[in-house]
């Protein structure tokens, strides 16, 4: 390139600037990755017990080469980085083992020289010369080899850990710089006084020129192999489980004896208060006074939830009390068998049914072709005497299977200790029929109660037409006092 600075008379043109700049970088050695080899098959197979670690692979660090000197010229070529292959992995003791195949060596790694890097001389100073950049080169071309496919993970015993071995580093390459222009005089004014005077100016810097990049090297990695084939996963086989064991349960053993004496008997406690009498009676208010009739009362509440037919009454009329039975009961009146009520009933009480006794006695064939007071002993062959507690007799029931053919009937009353209870027919009784006859109240009050070992007997009178009634039944009922 021609100087363009303009001519000064006296002084010589300056020569053309010499060219500056960096010779072509030479193109980049390839990068190539020899292929992967193929991955060992990976194989999962029983667990076993650990087994030893084994030894760590020696880690050997190849030689570094000398430094190259440092010299302003071309650049050497730059050495090739070599790594060795990757040795086997060592054994890990048997896992239920796994083991992985060898790995290929790995494919070299080659980086082309670098081209000679030269600066050419430079030029005495004079003005800056022009920064010229020479063309950069293209770059390079990056290829990638195709990746292989990809081979099946099979996991079996994991083999011996094969040692870690690293192979040496090739020789650093020599760095080479080509020599440096002349550094532009750098002149510094003088320091003024007391302090950091001004800095001179600075030489004018030559030119940089950079000469073009040498094209980059294609990087190639090359196909990585197959991995092999997963095994199979070992069966994991559960053994059966054995049979319940039976529970047994041990006898029980003997009770352990009694130690040790029986203590006294504690002192007996004071006999506590009297508790209330007892009475089987049991008294009803819910009546008037005044009697309906002389076998009913009026009830001034419904009591039929507790007075029952059947069941004993005592009602006191002027000072005396007087017995009777329930033959029927409603919501509002009583009626009863016994001795009559004659009068206001200033009390009445009632007992439960049995407390009341009944009495039958029966007289085969004719039993009324004679009067007879003592009918039981004679007809019956039969004596009673009363073996309880006093009682009253306050109803009579009789019949008869046959009445007498003719139309008057034969009468028939009960005794009690000889005297006639019913007052019926002037004390001769009822006459008989084929159903049931009662007494009401026609009860003679002064012959009705009954001691102990006192007799009771059966009375007719012979009245009846032809005297040929047959089959007597005779039922009396009694209430104990």
């Amino acid at each position: 390139m021609l100087d363009d600075a303009p001519y000064v008379p006296g002084q010589g043109p300056t020569g053309p600037t010499g060219p500056s700049g960096t010779g072509p970088t030479g193109a980049t050695g390839a990068t190539i990755t020899g292929p992967t080899g193929a991955q060992g098959a990976t194989v999962t197979g029983p667990t076993g017990s650990t087994g030893p670690t084994g030894a760590q692979g020696a880690t050997v660090t190849g030689p570094t080469g000398p430094q190259g000197a440092t010299v302003t010229g071309p650049t050497g070529a730059q050495g090739a980085t070599v790594t060795g292959p990757t040795g086997s992995t060592g054994p890990t003791g048997a896992q239920g083992a796994t083991v992985t195949g060898p790995t290929g060596p790995q494919g070299a790694t080659v980086t082309g020289p670098t081209g000679p890097s030269g600066t050419g001389p430079t030029g005495p100073t004079g003005v800056q010369g022009a920064t010229v950049t020479g063309p950069t080169g293209a770059q390079g071309a990056t290829v990638t080899g195709p990746t292989g496919p990809q081979g099946a993970t099979v996991t079996g015993p994991t083999g011996p850990q094969g040692a870690t071995v690293t192979g040496p580093t090739g020789p650093q390459g020599a760095t080479v710089t080509g020599p440096t222009g002349p550094q532009g005089a750098t002149v510094t004014g003088p320091t003024g006084p007391s302090g950091t005077g001004p800095t001179g100016p600075t030489g004018v810097q030559g030119a940089t020129v950079t000469g073009p990049t040498g094209a980059q090297g294609a990087t190639v990695t090359g196909p990585t192999g197959s991995t092999g084939p997963t095994g199979a996963q070992g069966a994991t086989v559960t053994g059966p489980t054995g049979p319940q064991g039976a529970t047994v349960t041990g006898p029980t053993g003997p009770t352990g004896a009694t130690v040790g004496d029986t203590g006294p008997t504690g002192a007996t406690g004071s006999t506590g208060p009297t508790g209330p009498t007892y009475s089987i009676w049991t008294q009803e208010t819910n009546f008037t006074a005044t009697p309906a009739s002389t076998s009913t009362l009026t009830m001034t509440s419904d009591v039929t939830g507790t007075i029952k037919v059947g069941m004993g009454l005592k009602y006191t009329i002027g000072g005396t009390v007087y017995y009777g039975v329930v033959t029927a009961i409603t919501s509002n009146l009583l009626t009863l068998a016994g001795a009559p009520i004659g009068g206001d009933v200033t009390a009445l009480y009632w007992c439960p049914a049995h407390h009341v006794r009944q009495l039958v006695v029966s007289v085969p064939g004719k039993f009324a072709d004679a009067a007879n007071t003592t009918l039981l002993k004679t007809d019956s062959k039969l004596s009673i005497d009363w073996d309880l507690g006093k009682a009253y007799l306050v109803r009579i029931r009789h019949i008869v299977v046959t009445d007498d053919t003719g139309a008057n009937q034969p009468k028939v009353n009960v005794s009690v200790n000889g005297s006639a209870v019913g007052t019926s027919n002037t004390n001769a009784g009822l006459a008989v029929a084929e159903t049931w006859t009662s007494t009401v109240v026609d009860i003679n009050t002064s012959n009705y109660d009954i001691n102990n070992d006192e007799a009771v007997e059966v009375i007719t009178d012979a009245s009846g037409s032809n005297d040929d009634a047959v089959d007597l039944t005779v039922s009396m009922t009694f209430v104990l006092e």
